[in-house]
């Protein structure tokens, strides 16, 4: 007989992420990008944690679901999106987590350890040294040492077990000063959910339900009296108020919250499908989760700790290192049995988020990200959303990364390393709101194929305007009026309303300048409406078009730095309305992907080709450097970042999102030449990615140019940013 063996590994990484959410994933794919040794332990199967099939959370960001215009997140979790959106448009969440694990799996310096969990952290010195953690699959006690740990558990279990102090709880108003505080702190969270898929199969299906769920009569008094929302059409993420647990401790009751919301979601469905109040005969329940998504529990003690404060009045930090959007999304701690509404949201607009908020004080080498934060419980409200978690990953990723390259800890980078550190996430495309890329190799003598004005006259269909359109449009100081392809049923004076946002990329708060109007003449035509005002030169113009017996022309491509959307300024429910303007005819020009900017920002920042033909469309440039410097290149192009991207349910809001976006880049070329008259084609590419082409440029070759050969569906060609910079690694492909 054989008799107990144990296994024991002891590891040594740069840098060890403990936690496979999405921040974990981000956070173990930045910093193995930039060369160092990285760990990435997981204690669940899958990747994803609350994105993952096992809890299926749709992720939402910064767009705040139309709140937020041209916000959507970029970076790494902007490349997951895009991989999902052409490898999976049907959002199959299985396929979701094999794409999550090609692209852990893809990078060579991550080693993933799956059915992993942290037991045990050993700190020396206010460092933490190691963790024990055991794999239950190969029974297999792992000690693992790093120079630098960031904990993305969530829950903040590395920082717990180390000895970190955290907040759990709402805080009282006076200890970070914030309005909507409680006048006392008060031991609740937000709860947990446990989220089902239902669907038609298109014949009689009987249910039965299991002796613990509850009854009809119950569920029937608990819908009725809380006045929750349901229906044949409810699923998925419609079912998010089913949340429980907000009262007692996340953590330690988890499973009797688990037992409770099982009780809850089985029952639900036997109301749905055997109280006879609905059409559901030939509906089934598809899918349960095994695991309740948590929204809240432990929040770590950083260096600093983002309030209310901090995001309601927009502060700007020196160290920011990211963003969010979402607004402060409370819930009761009662969460279903609560008569309350189920949440309670206040508008954040665009923040920044500063890396102090991204490591601990007490040990100096552990970096956190994700729900784990450190934030007041109002602050964290907005944070904790999956999109915001996973820049915040990218953005620990990078500094653990440097950090360990500078042999530095983060409370020591000096100013000069913190502006490379913001650099280096901007070159990677993180998004830094009010923090912009410093061109260290500047474009000259910049010429195109031609360009294309701020307009849209490709008239594909019609919209009635049966509610108010909400037209939203980049600051335009310089323009006089507008035009609109109009049809009325009967002449008829027309009058829109004219506003400007009060603050950047936002929708929420309005600032009235006037109106203006035109005689509609009972049929199809241009009208134009003339301004008698000027629009704010760092705001943007929204116009809205009351309801009435009128038609707009729109098409089915969008314009960038123009949204239509109906029935309110926020809202996925959108148009592209055919408009013409008599000014800012320079908006599209090739300069304008020679600025700092890689989104629109009151302008749209982006070069649009004139429509494409059998002749590409190009870019080119020179460059403004020494012969011998070596430089490497990326090109950034246009994916719709006003998408509210649903990863499992690409098409739920009706906008064709289930496709990839019109106006990227399919097939294009790069080339170089040392005299702009022999060009040189480095490769041709038929691509979906947003940022490409990190290529190295020989000394000789002095001009760059993109050749664009067709699009994924608009007709003009798009490039937010060409951008240079001198190489610092040898990642990169080369001519």
């Amino acid at each position: 007989m054989n008799g107990k063996k144990e296994h024991v590994k002891t590891e040594g990484y740069d840098v060890v992420v403990a936690g496979g959410g999405m921040a974990g994933v981000c956070a173990a794919i930045a910093a193995a990008r930039l060369g160092v040794r990285t760990a990435l332990i997981q204690d669940r199967p899958v990747l994803g944690g609350n994105a993952s099939s096992e809890m299926r959370v749709w992720m939402v960001g910064a767009t705040a679901m139309g709140r937020n215009r041209y916000a959507a997140e970029t970076g790494i979790i902007g490349e997951l999106d895009l991989e999902n959106l052409y490898r999976n448009p049907q959002g199959n969440p299985y396929i979701w987590d094999s794409i999550l694990l090609d692209f852990v799996m893809h990078e060579k310096n991550i080693t993933l350890y799956l059915n992993t969990t942290v037991l045990r952290a050993y700190e020396k010195n206010s460092r933490l040294e190691s963790l024990i953690a055991y794999q239950m699959t190969t029974e297999t006690e792992l000690e693992i040492h790093a120079a630098f740990f960031i904990d993305c558990t969530g829950d903040g279990r590395v920082g717990f077990l180390a000895g970190v102090p955290f907040f759990q709880g709402q805080e009282e108003r006076g200890r970070f000063h914030e309005s909507l505080a409680p006048e006392k702190s008060e031991p609740v969270t937000l709860g947990s959910t446990l989220l089902l898929y239902t669907r038609d199969t298109g014949h009689a299906v009987k249910y039965h339900a299991p002796d613990f769920a509850y009854g009809i009569e119950y569920i029937h008094k608990l819908i009725t009296e809380n006045e929750k929302s349901l229906s044949l059409e409810t699923n998925g993420c419609d079912f998010w108020w089913i949340e429980v647990g907000g009262e007692g401790d996340t953590i330690a009751e988890g499973d009797v919250i688990r037992a409770e919301l099982q009780k809850l979601v089985y029952g639900i469905w036997n109301y749905i499908k055997n109280s006879g109040l609905y059409s559901a005969e030939t509906w089934e329940l598809e899918w349960v989760g095994s695991l309740p998504a948590r929204r809240e529990s432990r929040r770590m003690e950083g260096a600093y700790t983002l309030t209310q404060n901090d995001i309601l009045q927009h502060k700007t930090f020196p160290d920011a290192v990211c963003g969010g959007g979402w607004p402060i999304d409370t819930h009761p701690p009662g969460g279903i049995y609560s008569k309350k509404e189920a949440c309670e949201q206040r508008d954040a607009g665009v923040y920044q988020i500063p890396l102090r908020c991204l490591y601990t004080q007490k040990l100096k080498n552990l970096f956190l990200a994700g729900r784990d934060l450190s934030a007041s419980h109002l602050a964290f409200a907005s944070a904790r959303v999956m999109k915001t978690c996973a820049v915040m990953g990218q953005a620990a990723g990078v500094a653990a990364a440097l950090c360990a390259r500078w042999k530095t800890l983060p409370a020591g980078l000096s100013d000069s390393q913190m502006f490379k550190l913001q650099q280096e996430l901007l070159w990677d495309d993180q998004w830094i709101p009010g923090v912009n890329y410093n061109r260290e190799v500047r474009a000259t003598e910049i010429k195109a194929s031609g360009f294309s004005r701020f307009e849209n006259e490709m008239r594909d269909t019609t919209h009635r305007l049966d509610e108010d359109l909400w037209i939203m449009l980049s600051a335009l100081p310089e323009c006089k009026g507008i035009q609109f392809y109009l049809n009325s049923d009967v002449p008829c004076l027309y009058e829109i309303e004219c506003l400007c946002g009060t603050q950047r990329n936002a929708c929420n708060d309005m600032a009235v300048l006037g109106t203006a109007h035109a005689c509609l003449e009972g049929k199809a035509q241009w009208v134009e409406f003339q301004f008698e005002f000027s629009v704010p030169e760092d705001r943007d113009l929204f116009l809205r078009l009351p309801a009435a017996a009128v038609e707009l022309a729109v098409s089915r491509t969008p314009v960038c730095g123009c949204v239509g959307s109906i029935g309110g300024r926020t809202g996925l429910r959108l148009v592209n309305p055919c408009f013409r303007l008599n000014e800012a005819s320079g908006f599209f020009a090739p300069e304008q992907a020679f600025t700092a900017f890689t989104r629109p920002t009151f302008r749209p920042n982006q070069w649009v080709s004139r429509p494409l033909s059998k002749e590409p469309a190009w870019l080119q440039c020179s460059l403004d450097i020494l012969q011998e410097e070596k430089i490497e290149m990326q090109v950034i192009f246009d994916t719709d970042l006003n998408r509210d991207y649903n990863q499992l349910r690409p098409n739920y809001y009706g906008n064709g999102w289930n496709r990839m976006p019109p106006q990227l880049a399919r097939n294009f070329r790069i080339l170089a030449s040392p005299d702009a008259k022999e060009w040189r084609c480095a490769a041709t590419y038929r691509d979906y990615h947003r940022r490409f082409c990190r290529l190295k440029i020989p000394e000789k070759m002095r001009y760059v140019r993109v050749e664009i050969l067709s699009t994924w569906g608009a007709p003009c060609a798009s490039i937010f940013a060409i951008q240079f910079r001198a190489v610092s690694t040898d990642q990169t492909d080369v001519f």
